[in-house]
C-alpha cells in the first residue's frame, strides 16, 4: 500500500470520528501545523534519483472580516537519494528549510466545512549531504533561492476552536538540480540540458489549526 493511500485512509478515519455538529468557526488569529509527503514532478534528474520523505510547515495566520488572510511561517522538506536509482554506492539527502509569507482566502462555507486557498512565497535554503561529498572534503553543498507554493486546503471543524485540513500544494524552487550536487561523478544517464529547469514537487498532507479567537 502506498503512503498516499495510507494518508487517505487516515484522513477518512479522522472525518468519521469528528464532531459533525461542531459550531461554525469564523476565523481570526490562528496557529497552523501541516505534515505530509513531497512528490517529485520535475526536473528529470531530481525526479529520477531523489525520493521525497517528509514535508512540514507551521505558521501564524490572521483572517480579515472579508475572508482575506495573511500568514508568516517556516517550512521544511526532506528528500533522500534513492540508492537503487544511481550507478554509484552513495547515501545522502537534500534538506530544504524555508521562511515564507502567505496570502489567501480562509472561509467556512458551512458549520463543518471550509476552504483555505492561498500562495506561500519566501526564501529557501537547500542543503545537499552525501558520503561522497564528505569524502571529497565538502561537508555539504548549500543553495539559496526563492520559492513559491500555491496551496488548496479543505477544512473540517472539530470544535469551535479547532479544525483539521487536507492540503495540496505545488512548489516551485528557483534552482536547477543535477546529480553532481549530491556528489555523483556522472550524470547517471540524464541529459544535462534539463539540469537548469527549476525544481518542482507536489505536496500532499494533513493540517491542524487552532483558532485563538473567533468572531461572533
Amino acid at each position: 500500500m502506498s503512503r498516499l493511500n495510507i494518508y487517505c485512509i487516515i484522513f477518512a478515519l479522522i472525518i468519521a470520528s469528528g464532531n459533525l455538529d461542531a459550531q461554525n468557526i469564523n476565523p481570526r488569529a490562528s496557529f497552523q501545523v501541516n505534515i505530509g509527503l513531497p512528490v517529485n514532478t520535475t526536473n528529470k534528474a531530481f525526479k529520477g534519483i531523489m525520493q521525497g520523505l517528509v514535508n512540514g510547515s507551521t505558521h501564524f495566520q490572521y483572517t480579515l472580516d472579508n475572508t482575506l488572510c495573511f500568514g508568516l511561517g517556516v517550512n521544511y522538506s526532506y528528500f533522500t537519494l534513492n540508492e537503487f536509482k544511481v550507478s554509484e554506492k552513495i547515501k545522502g539527502g537534500l534538506q530544504m528549510g524555508s521562511l515564507f509569507a502567505k496570502v489567501g482566502q480562509e472561509k467556512f462555507h458551512t458549520s463543518n466545512f471550509g476552504t483555505d486557498i492561498g500562495i506561500k512565497a519566501g526564501y529557501n535554503f537547500s542543503v545537499f549531504n552525501s558520503d561522497s561529498l564528505t569524502s571529497q572534503g565538502n561537508r555539504n553543498e548549500i543553495s539559496r533561492n526563492f520559492y513559491i507554493e500555491p496551496q488548496v486546503g479543505i477544512m473540517l471543524t472539530m470544535d469551535e476552536n479547532t479544525s483539521i485540513k487536507l492540503a495540496v500544494g505545488y512548489v516551485f524552487q528557483d534552482f536547477g538540480f543535477s546529480p553532481s550536487l549530491m556528489g555523483l561523478s556522472s550524470n547517471n544517464g540524464f541529459d544535462s540540458a534539463n539540469f537548469n529547469k527549476i525544481t518542482q514537487y507536489l505536496t500532499i498532507g494533513f493540517g491542524y489549526t487552532h483558532y485563538f479567537k473567533t468572531r461572533k
